[in-house]
């Protein structure tokens, strides 16, 4: 990496933390790009150099939050101990516990990329997911065909196939969360929604009925009864 990628790579850092911090200090809607470069130190224009907006830059910096465990997920993938349906239910107790430390930073993202404005940036910010998460899954969905426990041909696209159902059922499962913080009953409809999204990837990957576990009950509770212990 040349000196000027490093330089670009660590300003875009400090940007990062300190529009975290902000955030969740002062909310995402209250803190202003002002305020973020003000406590930087650098010029409006080198802001908009790096991000076109605030809304863009919160969904870089969910990117950035992420790249936080992916050398954890790495980890797993590469764990020769366990069979590749214990590596997907890793993976999803990781990624869940990750959602939970981060909570208030996911509901802001949630918030401001589901607004109907922000279709663009929504996409946006999926295709960068999948570019990110879809070589790791192609790995174990790999692992699964060796093992015989996956019937897949084309392992990448079936794990790109995976994150574009999830992100299909955003719509739908982003409006279920939201009202399960307010009303803690929709917590059902929340978890039969994932349960029917895990028999769904099942019939993708071609494996056994109800041998995937992504998401587990108690995590869900958690992630609902945060808002009532902020």
């Amino acid at each position: 990496m040349s000196s000027n990628d490093d330089q670009t790579s660590s300003r875009k850092e400090q940007i990062f933390s300190t529009a975290y911090r902000l955030f969740m200090q002062q909310g995402y809607e209250t803190t202003t790009v002002q305020a973020i470069i003000r406590e930087v130190g650098i010029a409006k224009g080198t802001f908009y150099h790096y991000f076109s907006s605030k809304e863009e830059l919160l969904s870089q910096l969910a990117l950035w939050q992420f790249e936080g465990v992916a050398d954890l997920l790495q980890a797993i993938v590469d764990d020769t101990t366990m069979t590749a349906l214990e590596k997907f239910e890793k993976l999803g107790e990781h990624v869940s516990m990750w959602k939970l430390e981060n909570r208030e930073l996911i509901l802001t993202i949630t918030r401001t990329l589901y607004h109907p404005d922000n279709l663009r940036l929504r996409h946006t910010f999926q295709q960068q997911s999948k570019e990110s998460i879809a070589p790791i899954y192609a790995q174990i969905i790999q692992q699964g065909v060796d093992e015989g426990v996956f019937d897949v041909s084309y392992p990448r696209e079936t794990a790109e196939l995976i994150l574009l159902l999830s992100f299909g059922i955003g719509d739908e499962l982003v409006a279920l969360v939201l009202k399960m913080l307010e009303h803690p009953q929709y917590g059902e409809k929340v978890k039969h929604k994932l349960w029917s999204f895990e028999r769904a990837i099942e019939r993708l990957l071609g494996a056994e009925e109800r041998s995937l576990k992504l998401y587990k009950p108690e995590q869900i509770d958690a992630f609902a009864e945060g808002e009532k212990n902020d």
